[in-house]
């Protein structure tokens, strides 16, 4: 299970700093993040975040590529780290952090968990994703956010059944209570693990989520298959301190 076939959803697997430019211009030393776009389908966390609702002290596991842990809006909201990649705990991909951002532009009193369980080529291990979904449980997470996993077959042949080990953590996560939110996959028609348990096992609190394009509302031609779809793209990111 050492082998590296976890990969980032809904991102660019393979490219080492694939994201960091984005998030941070070291010429001048500013800091970008994501605004919410100006669509309809976005306008209940507008309402939510009028009314004082901002996820203030619900405390969130972003199992990813790790956080950039300088930026403003990442410093203010990390409770705490750990590295499953011998990297160290800096994001050296960015899209942990631009995972984070979103969550943060969504729900900014949010308090953040940085499991980086994969590397700056955004690829990871079997094992290190299960180590990190069990440490995150063990240290109160109430809620994880996964945008990586892996399209498994037993023995190379058959479908995942949501009984892999990975589909088997997080299960087992949500068994104590802890609502695991994953992204379905970088395949369309198929669903990578632990997305899979959620889809097999309806209700257990395991969430696949697929990707739509909120302009045109068609599920997105990388999406795998999820139990719901969430919008993406249309994020504008602007500086900030």
């Amino acid at each position: 299970m050492n082998e590296k076939r976890v990969e980032i959803l809904g991102g660019i697997p393979g490219k080492r700093g694939a994201y960091l430019n984005w998030l941070h211009d070291p010429t001048t030393g500013k800091y970008f993040a994501p605004t919410l776009p100006e669509h309809p389908s976005f306008e209940g966390v507008r309402k939510m975040h009028e009314s004082g609702n901002t996820g203030s002290g619900v405390k969130v596991a972003v199992i990813d590529t790790g956080l950039m842990l300088d930026h403003p809006w990442i410093k203010r909201s990390t409770e705490k780290s750990k590295d499953f990649t011998g990297e160290g705990i800096e994001d050296l991909n960015g899209h942990g952090t631009m995972v984070a951002l979103i969550l943060l532009a969504t729900s900014p009193g949010a308090s953040l968990f940085n499991v980086k369980v994969m590397d700056s080529e955004g690829r990871g291990s079997e094992e290190n994703l299960i180590k990190g979904i069990q440490w995150a449980v063990k240290e109160g997470a109430q809620i994880i956010n996964l945008s990586g996993g892996v399209y498994w077959k037993k023995w190379g042949i058959w479908d995942c059944k949501g009984d892999c080990k990975i589909c088997r953590a997080a299960e087992d996560a949500a068994k104590v209570g802890v609502l695991v939110v994953t992204a379905a996959g970088n395949q369309p028609s198929k669903t990578y693990c632990p997305a899979k348990v959620g889809l097999v096992k309806k209700d257990i609190g395991v969430m696949g989520v697929a990707a739509y394009d909120f302009e045109t509302g068609i599920i997105a031609p990388y999406s795998g298959v999820g139990n719901i779809a969430a919008p993406v793209g249309g994020y504008r990111l602007v500086p900030v301190e």
